[in-house]
């Protein structure tokens, strides 16, 4: 089993990585805007430097080029930056472009079912997120 912490509190990161269960960290810009004072990719510096395992970095932008721009720049952050990008047609034409450059960053967050089926063979990590009503619930 692997332990993720989802949030972007920098000091939640350092307690966990301290008991020395942390596997790595996902977060988003609704986690980052509970924290103050820097910038979300300073936040994702830092939070690398606590843990060498995967640290999610969630793009804001609904359009493929726009995901691309922020994917890219996410990914010069540090060598363990995944970067994540949402399940829609979009999030899918942007996973598959990112996927000749290096498909290890490469994280999707699905929140529709319908979408599973279209899932490239580069996507190694899929966080799925259900609402209600979704998958029975």
């Amino acid at each position: 089993m692997k332990i993720f912490l989802d949030t972007a509190d920098i000091e939640e990161i350092r307690t966990v990585a301290r008991w020395g269960v942390l596997d790595g960290v996902t977060t988003n810009p609704t986690l980052f805007a509970k924290t103050s004072g820097k910038s979300y990719e300073d936040v994702l510096k830092e939070i690398c430097t606590i843990t060498p395992g995967p640290v999610s970095a969630e793009v804001v932008a609904e359009d493929v080029d726009g995901m691309l721009t922020e994917g890219r720049a996410f990914a010069k952050l540090a060598p363990n930056i995944v970067v994540k990008v949402p399940m829609s047609e979009e999030g899918l034409e942007a996973m598959s472009r990112f996927a000749g450059k290096d498909p290890r960053r490469i994280h999707h967050l699905a929140r529709d079912p319908e979408f599973l089926i279209e899932l490239p063979e580069s996507v190694q990590v899929l966080d799925i997120t259900a609402s209600k009503g979704v998958f029975g619930t």
